[in-house]
């Protein structure tokens, strides 16, 4: 008989003809001819020989590098070309069947934000176009802090994207996985957060129609957020979805949605009371092949909570199960009476579980404090409490689950095991030692269930329980790059200044990188970066400044002014001067290296006018004897020559030549005989 393919996710049994895992909802790989689920790593399709291409890939955190898709990569270079100048773009966060998920960094208000772009296989389907913009303008309408926000709406490049709200955290489907079982606190709090989010969407006539785990992400201080809304419906439109179609994710969907018949708000509770039986108990209400759930959710009643070793409360649980009643009509009237029936309430900022909620939503992300590490190990065991072991109960294996994608050093995980009987039924959770064969790549905390990611390598990890073992590989990386911080200027700069910038690159969880980050200008003309981060400033402009070290980069735009006044040169005056003399004098600014800078204006002054003046072109006239300082200033540099004026000389008589004398004398003579000649006496 053959084996039938099994979810990667979470390895559920597939069928053919399976688009998503019933359990998880997770997309599957599927032959594109015949539809045949494919196992994981074969080349082609077992049933009829197709070459295996994934037509779905799973939502990961992953930031290392993709299979290299020639559409994806093209679309990835549109995108970089259709939002350069407004963003940079950065790592990957997830991609599915509709669309893939981008970190960037919104330059303008120096921000993360999330872009999702749709799948390069969908451009050409116009009904999949209008939905994913659907989706786009539902969350845009929507404001509500426990739904992810939409910024802007985008088509460029022939692409069809929107950038969004970045919740740093977790998806609630991880929280489950890496925990197991929620306490009730955590449990009430995310549901009202959710529920309030859902409350505010069926108030403005939206229908999620996919509320899961995987859509309800936790962020670092515990909060819960609804997202990817992108088959809600709302309820003034036409439905877009033919009669009989069915929508949503088979482990959450309700009764009226497996059938294909019309939906509503109570099929957003139904799916949230799913959700909460789910974090109380560990498991969705129905598990099998998607026939199987399908046919449950229609018919069955899901099973006792405390048939699966679970203490709950007697009215949460009544209020869970109205929730899931399988006529609409029979549950809670709106999503308002169901969250107060659920008793939801948010947990306080300084409630203990909220940091352990915290811890929850950053594991498998580096946690570099002791105290985190000892807290996730609390948690752990606060979360994974249970009955004692029941004697006879023989051990026939071990299941590890899986440590985060992407482990970098310094990152500290939870270890988490499920012991299996002899015929593979889970039995109730036992004490489970944990060994490394490499402790420097992985050191085990046994004792606290942690794992804390050393160096750069591959180790095995063993887990042992009553002499039956398992081993995994975990590989860790160097830690990968987030963000880049850059030190802000905090002064002008200008031409011939040579500045040190300082960039600080970080991992996913903040902590430094030691590697140096490279530098890049947008213009060289203007400015350069050296290796070590020395700019040199070139000539006036503007210029955008970048720090890039793996997917990371963060810019700044800088702008250069002219070069500043660093000396004014004054020629020298002429060394004796007398009351009455001008002459002229010249003042040359220059730079730190002593070009002259032959366009800047120069100020001239004197300190005493009644010894000298000077004109703007800088003419000098003495006036009067004395001294006087003359000042040459240019943007505030000044330089100084002292000049001194001396006495005018007195002026001497005149000389007269020999031959006027003579003349002279001749006529005295001359008038001497004419006054003798009129008294009639000779001289």
């Amino acid at each position: 008989m053959a084996t039938l393919p099994t979810c990667l996710h979470c390895g559920g049994e597939l069928e053919p003809g399976d688009r998503f895992c019933a359990q998880c909802g997770a997309g599957i790989l599927s032959c594109l001819s015949c539809g045949q689920p494919l196992p994981e790593g074969v080349q082609s399709c077992p049933a009829c020989g197709t070459a295996a291409t994934p037509s779905v890939s799973h939502h990961t955190t992953d930031s290392s590098p993709r299979e290299p898709y020639s559409a994806w990569a093209e679309v990835v270079e549109r995108l970089r070309r259709a939002t350069l100048g407004e963003f940079e773009l950065g790592r990957e966060l997830g991609r599915g069947g509709m669309a893939a998920v981008f970190l960037a960094h919104e330059l303008s208000l120096d921000r993360q934000v999330a872009i999702k772009i749709m799948s390069p296989g969908l451009l050409m389907d116009d009904g999949m176009i209008e939905r994913f913009k659907r989706e786009a303008i539902t969350i845009a309408h929507l404001n509500h802090p426990n739904i992810v926000a939409v910024h802007s709406v985008r088509q460029a490049e022939g692409l069809h994207f929107f950038v969004m709200r970045y919740i740093h955290g977790r998806s609630l489907e991880q929280v489950i996985q890496q925990a197991g079982k929620l306490p009730l606190p955590i449990v009430r709090s995310i549901l009202c957060q959710v529920a309030s989010a859902l409350t505010y969407a069926h108030r403005s006539r939206v229908v999620h129609r996919d509320v899961k785990p995987a859509n309800i992400l936790i962020d670092e201080d515990g909060n819960a957020v609804v997202t990817d809304f992108g088959i809600a419906k709302a309820a003034e439109s036409p439905s877009q979805t033919h009669t009989g179609a069915l929508i949503g994710t088979p482990a959450y969907m309700s009764p009226e949605q497996c059938s294909g018949s019309e939906v509503s708000g109570a099929s957003d509770q139904y799916a949230l009371g799913a959700v909460a039986y789910e974090m109380i108990t560990g498991v969705p209400p129905f598990a099998g092949s998607t026939l199987t759930v399908m046919q449950a959710h229609l018919e069955q009643s899901p099973q006792p909570m405390a048939m699966r070793g679970v203490d709950c409360p007697p009215e949460l649980e009544a209020a869970i199960l109205r929730m899931l009643a399988k006529d609409p009509a029979e549950r809670w009237p709106n999503m308002a009476q169901a969250k107060a029936a659920l008793g939801a309430s948010p947990l306080a900022e300084d409630d203990p579980l909220r940091a352990e909620l915290s811890l929850l939503a950053g594991a498998g992300r580096a946690t570099s404090a002791e105290d985190e590490a000892g807290a996730a190990g609390d948690a752990h065991r606060r979360v994974s409490a249970g009955p004692l072991e029941t004697p006879g109960m023989v051990v026939g294996g071990i299941s590890i689950l899986p440590p985060p994608l992407g482990l970098e050093v310094g990152d500290v995980f939870v270890l988490v095991a499920m012991v299996r009987g002899q015929h593979g039924t889970r039995l109730p959770p036992r004490a489970v030692e944990w060994s490394s064969d490499m402790p420097e790549v992985l050191r085990v905390d046994s004792a606290r269930a942690l794992a804390t990611a050393g160096a750069p390598g591959s180790a095995l990890l063993t887990a042992s329980c009553k002499g039956v073992q398992t081993l995994i590989r975990v590989d860790i990386t160097a830690p990968i790059v987030d963000e880049i911080v850059l030190s802000p200027l905090d002064r002008a700069i200008h031409v011939g200044d040579e500045i040190r910038l300082e960039a600080i690159p970080r991992d996913k969880r903040g902590r430094p990188v030691s590697r140096p980050a490279l530098w890049e200008s947008s213009d060289p003309g203007i400015a350069t970066v050296s290796e070590d981060g020395v700019m040199a400033c070139r000539a006036p402009g503007s210029t955008r400044i970048t720090a890039l070290l793996d997917e990371a980069r963060r810019g700044i735009t800088l702008t250069v002014l002219p070069a500043q006044v660093a000396a004014v040169h004054i020629s020298d005056p002429p060394t004796y001067l007398v009351a009455g003399e001008s002459f002229i004098l010249t003042a040359t600014p220059v730079d730190r290296s002593g070009a002259p800078l032959v366009d800047r204006k120069v100020l001239w002054t004197t300190d005493d006018v009644a010894v000298a003046v000077i004109t703007a072109e800088g003419w000098v006239a003495t006036l009067h004897p004395g001294s006087a300082e003359v000042t040459a200033t240019c943007e505030g540099i000044a330089a100084s020559v002292g000049i001194g004026v001396a006495k005018a000389a007195p002026r001497p008589l005149p000389m007269r030549p020999q031959a006027t004398l003579a003349a002279v004398h001749r006529s005295a003579y001359r008038r001497r005989l004419l006054r003798s000649a009129r008294t009639g006496l000779l001289v």
